[in-house]
C-alpha cells in the first residue's frame, strides 16, 4: 500500500509540476508577445516558440562546449535583442523543504552560468 502511495504522490508532483510549468510559460508567451490568448485551458507547451523578441524552449537540452550533467532546464529563455539566456526551473515541495529544493535547483545550473 505504501508503495502505491509513493507512486500517486509522485504522480501528483508531476502533475503539479506541469501545470505550474504551463502557466509560467503562458507568461512568458504573453510577456514577449509570442501569443496573445491570455486563456490557460487553450495553451500547451510546445517545445520551443520563437520570435524577434525571443526564444523559449520547453525541456530541451543546451548544447555546451564543456561536459554538464544537468543541461535542460525546464524553461530556456533567450533574450534576443539584450542577448541574454535565462533559465526556469520548477519545483513542487512542501514549505518545510522550500529551502533545499531552492539551494538544489540553483546549483544544479552553477557550471553553466559560471562558464
Amino acid at each position: 500500500m505504501a508503495s502505491q502511495c509513493d507512486r500517486k504522490l509522485s504522480h501528483d508532483y508531476m502533475r503539479r509540476h506541469n501545470e505550474a510549468l504551463r502557466c509560467i510559460h503562458l507568461q512568458l508567451c504573453l510577456n514577449y508577445r509570442l501569443t496573445k490568448s491570455k486563456k490557460i485551458r487553450n495553451h500547451s507547451l510546445q517545445e520551443c516558440v520563437s520570435n524577434d523578441l525571443a526564444e523559449i524552449r520547453i525541456d530541451t537540452r543546451i548544447p555546451t562546449g564543456i561536459k554538464v550533467k544537468y543541461n535542460k532546464p525546464d524553461i530556456f529563455i533567450l533574450v534576443k535583442l539584450r542577448k541574454e539566456i535565462l533559465f526556469v526551473e520548477v519545483g513542487i515541495t512542501s514549505f518545510d523543504h522550500l529551502r533545499a529544493v531552492e539551494y538544489k535547483k540553483k546549483d544544479k545550473y552553477d557550471l553553466l552560468v559560471n562558464h
